[in-house]
């Protein structure tokens, strides 16, 4: 029987070979073909996570109650007013792409809370010896102190039309306000989608939000402006994805006072949102000559000069998108992004921002 075996395994050897072959085949082909598709839909799932909603704003985001988002400022002398100059903006669109506006009525109720920092209710114990007032579109007012500790505003739409749609809250903190020694007593601020004008609530759209509070500037940070990646984790933390993990990035910079801020990124890598200058849909209203686009030079590098200045409306914050442009992916944070370095301290960033 054995001998008959081996007799028919030489005769047959092709066919035996080629079934193999083919069974061999079919395994890598639907490895690759697996591994091709988890590596796409981790792509499209980090891609949709963040800037896909048409509900967003210049400090609130999604799954944000403990985000903290300071606001940087200089101490004003004795009688010199209110820290009135505090802009929240609640928008109808995607700011990764401004042409992708919420097709109806956005309805919500923005809710308002005296937290710390993390997020947290400040307790019953906690002395808050000023008050913020945040003042919604209508002129409606909200103070919250030491006795009254949280509020809402119903009723708030952004109405679908052509062009963007936004809604600007005013956060103005108390005269006097000491801000080193109520640094930790923040608002907590929360967007909450309601219902349609047809009654059916919104599935496609969730709660946004954030901490905002008062904070001096610091010797370290030039002319207390400061820019950082709101995707890369701070110190400490080791829970954020690596850079790779995500198709695109939020350049955000703030700060008080007057800076010349330059920013330049790898065009081979990455590109800027043009809506972020775009004339007819861009985020800001910007003065002539405050950003300057220049011209890609011959190593692919781009520049985009900022001329910051906190007098000008909405000018203590400016969030800037940009996004991968082919398959190249980071190293790590550290070799990804140069915060005030020589252009030849690290040579492989992707993005470069100087602050004089």
């Amino acid at each position: 029987m054995k001998k008959r075996f081996i007799k028919i395994i030489k005769k047959q050897w092709l066919l035996i070979w080629t079934l193999a072959a083919a069974l061999t085949m079919t395994t890598i082909i639907a490895s690759a073909e697996y591994k091709s598709a988890t590596s796409n839909m981790h792509r499209v799932v980090v891609s949709k996570k963040g800037p896909g909603m048409m509900f967003s704003s210049n400090y609130l985001i999604q799954d944000g109650d403990s985000i903290y988002h300071p606001i940087y400022v200089k101490p004003k002398g004795e009688g010199e007013g209110r820290y009135s100059d505090n802009y929240l903006y609640i928008w109808n669109y995607n700011t990764s792409d401004i042409e992708r506006r919420y097709p109806e009525d956005i309805n919500y109720t923005l809710n308002v809370t005296l937290t710390d920092q993390s997020g947290t209710p400040l307790s019953a114990q906690t002395s808050v010896p000023g008050n913020i007032e945040i003042t919604d579109p209508s002129g409606t007012k909200i103070t919250l102190d030491g006795n009254n500790r949280s509020g809402s505003f119903s009723n708030q739409k952004l109405i679908a039309s052509e062009s963007a749609a936004q809604n600007r809250y005013t956060i103005s903190f108390s005269e006097g306000w000491d801000i080193d020694a109520n640094e930790n007593i923040c608002v907590q601020i929360k967007a909450v989608p309601t219902t349609r004008n047809s009654g059916e609530t919104y599935s496609d759209l969730a709660v946004i939000s954030g901490v905002v509070g008062l904070k001096t500037t610091s010797s370290a940070i030039s002319n207390g402006w400061k820019a950082s990646i709101s995707e890369q984790p701070q110190d400490g933390t080791t829970t954020t994805p690596a850079p790779s993990a995500f198709d695109g990035y939020n350049l955000v910079l703030t700060g008080s006072g007057s800076a010349t801020i330059v920013v330049k990124w790898d065009t081979s890598k990455l590109d800027l949102n043009r809506y972020f200058i775009d004339e007819d849909n861009r985020v800001y209203n910007f003065e002539n000559g405050e950003v300057v686009l220049g011209e890609t030079d011959a190593s692919g590098w781009r520049t985009m000069t900022i001329y910051a200045d906190t007098a000008r409306e909405n000018r203590n914050r400016y969030t800037i998108q940009l996004y991968k442009t082919g398959t190249q992916e980071p190293e790590s944070w550290v070799k990804f992004f140069a915060n005030n370095k020589p252009d030849g301290y690290q040579e492989s960033a992707w993005i470069r921002v100087n602050i004089t």
